[in-house]
């Protein structure tokens, strides 16, 4: 999944999982611990959550981990020439 399926994909899982509840944004971002604001950020896809609030989401919300991560395509450069040449990333 690419950065840009994340944002996508998350803020209406986010937003899902939080109504469900049923939350207000307000008592979700008390409960959070992150300002209001920052939880809007988050459920439009304007922010991606730290991890320790990623965490908290998590735990809230009861989304695994592993589903968070499966939202996000982390690619790293390769670190020395022949790898470059192969131009192999990897996915969590």
């Amino acid at each position: 999944m690419t950065r840009d399926k994340f944002y996508d994909e998350a803020p209406a899982i986010f937003r899902k999982a939080r109504k469900e509840k049923p939350l207000t944004q307000e008592k979700a971002a008390e409960i959070l611990n992150i300002s209001v604001r920052s939880l809007q950020l988050i459920e439009v896809g304007a922010r991606v959550p730290k991890l320790d609030v990623a965490l908290r989401m998590a735990k809230l919300y009861k989304i695994s981990l592993d589903k968070m991560m499966d939202m996000v395509e982390l690619k790293f450069p390769p670190s020395n020439e022949k790898e470059e040449q192969s131009k192999s990333y990897v996915s969590v």
